[in-house]
């Protein structure tokens, strides 16, 4: 009997301390609930971080997104600059190709490493270059399509180059005063006054002014005076002439350039000049009669007009330049 109930007793007592144990045993059982979903919910946003990261990847590396840091217009190494009047973009390396585009001076370009520059029978040389786009600057809209403003362009004739620096190009801009300025400037020229200007320091202060191409004096003119030699494909090169104005003081400084057989030119004349009202080419009546007033034989004469009755003749005679009474 003492037994007996000593065993439910016992048995009583292993309840009792069941029940006693029960609220922490459903604590824990709740912990081990709590656990499973904790864990499903970490794998769920893992997974979405890893597609959110290859998503992010791909959309930024596509056509669709253009970082804000990427700047369409940024400066390309190698970049070049149109440095005459204009240059024409064709298909091919020939002048017959079919014209793409036609660029004005300061146009940036670069060129298309891959293809090697190509010579025609005039000794000019072409080479593949790409063009800036005034909307999508370096990138194509679509790659589906080439970019817009890709082809072949001459870039420079009997070693004188068409295309420049952009530090090049910039003085040239800042020696001409206006769009005519440059009307009658070949590429020689062009370079040569840039060095001219950058020996003398004249940048900031001496300018060149054109005249209206309908008017009867020039500021600029390009003639041939025979002081200059044939390029390299026998043509005759023409002299250039121009009156360059402070911009401090208003006074006139008149130059003349001529070039050699290689495309150099350099200044053979400059003098400070009276108020200039412009120039002009003698007439066949006038270089006749100046011929036979200073018995001389050149070729061409430039007029200079000082004023209503005060007129010279500029002429050059054995490499030497002479500005006489006309």
């Amino acid at each position: 009997m003492v037994d007996y109930f000593n065993n439910d007793s016992g048995k009583n007592s292993n309840l009792s301390n069941s029940e006693e144990s029960k609220p922490i045993i459903e604590d824990v059982s709740g912990a081990s609930k709590v656990q499973p979903k904790r864990k499903k919910t970490f794998i769920f946003l893992s997974v979405f971080a890893v597609i959110f990261a290859i998503g992010g990847f791909l959309y930024f590396n596509s056509d669709v997104f253009v970082s804000e840091e990427v700047d369409l217009f940024r400066k390309m190494e190698g970049e070049q600059q149109v440095f005459v009047n204009n240059l024409t973009l064709r298909q091919d390396p020939d002048a017959k190709s079919s014209k793409i585009e036609v660029f004005p001076i300061g146009t940036r370009l670069f060129f298309e490493e891959n293809e090697l520059p190509k010579t025609d029978d005039k000794q000019r040389v072409w080479r593949k270059v790409r063009v800036i786009h005034p909307v999508y600057g370096w990138e194509r809209p679509d790659e589906r399509f080439p970019y817009p403003y890709e082809g072949w362009m001459a870039i420079e004739e009997c070693g004188v180059p068409w295309i420049e620096d952009s530090l090049t190009t910039a003085n040239l801009l800042r020696i001409l005063g206006n769009e005519d300025a440059g009307r009658l400037i070949s590429s020689s020229y062009r370079h040569g006054l840039v060095e001219f200007f950058q020996q003398n320091n004249y940048f900031g202060e001496w300018i060149v002014y054109g005249s209206d191409e309908k008017d009867k004096m020039e500021n600029v003119m390009l003639t041939n005076l025979g002081n200059s030699d044939d390029d390299c494909n026998g043509e005759k090169q023409k002299d250039f002439i121009a009156l360059i104005e402070s911009q401090n003081s208003g006074d006139q400084k008149l130059i003349v350039m001529s070039t050699d057989r290689a495309g150099k030119s350099r200044v053979v004349h400059e003098s400070t000049e009276e108020a200039i009202d412009g120039m002009r080419n003698l007439k066949s009546a006038e270089l006749r009669a100046f011929k036979r007033k200073y018995n001389t034989d050149v070729g061409e004469g430039i007029l200079i007009n000082m004023g209503k009755y005060d007129q010279k003749v500029l002429f050059i005679e054995k490499g030497s330049v002479q500005i006489v009474e006309f």
